[in-house]
């Protein structure tokens, strides 16, 4: 958030950095959202800053702290992916996740990352993904499993790369298991 001058985004002032970024490089990719929306979901995220840091200098580096700053958030309705009322940045994560175009997005990259290369993000609006069923695959478990699915941490079923699936209460385990086999034998391994 502080690289994407979250901090200069005030209720009366709105900096669309953050939203942009939060939208395109984060969570749906580019075309899976409109302008307006990403005006309303920097309006939601207004507010969101930090605490003022401690000087550097003489005593080393000290830790960015999360701030709230009520005041400072516009507190108007907002209209937000087809979803209207007065949104705070919590709200609009949650309508973020229930978007298909969410989990397709997270699971490409989690493809892309742990068991074949895809093309840059940037194209991801043009070029299909090179393995679209091991894609739906995984964002079909991503969303039947609420959002869940891991593809590391300790767990009882291998993952699709040779590491652990994460337990998590209410994750279908044998699904997530089944999955990765598939997409281990999908991907030669």
């Amino acid at each position: 958030m502080l690289a994407s001058d979250s901090d200069q985004n005030h209720g009366t002032e709105v900096n669309e950095n953050w939203g942009r970024e939060l939208l395109e490089l984060f969570s749906l990719g580019a075309g899976n959202y409109t302008e307006v929306d990403v005006l309303e979901a920097s309006r939601a995220f207004t507010g969101w800053s930090f605490e003022t840091k401690i000087p550097r200098l003489p005593y080393g580096r000290f830790p960015w702290k999360f701030e709230y700053r009520p005041e400072d958030h516009d507190d108007g309705e907002k209209t937000f992916l087809g979803h209207k009322g007065n949104f705070n940045g919590e709200h609009i994560i949650d309508i973020i996740v229930e978007q298909p175009a969410c989990a397709r997005f997270i699971c490409r990259h989690l493809y892309n990352f742990f068991v074949a290369d895809e093309p840059q993000v940037p194209a991801w609006s043009l070029e299909p993904p090179r393995d679209p069923v091991a894609i739906d695959l995984l964002a079909r478990t991503f969303r039947e499993n609420k959002c869940e699915t891991l593809l590391y941490g300790p767990g009882p079923a291998q993952s699709a790369v040779g590491g652990r699936l994460a337990y998590r209460p209410g994750v279908d385990q044998q699904r997530l298991a089944d999955g990765a086999h598939q997409l281990r034998r999908r991907a030669g391994r």
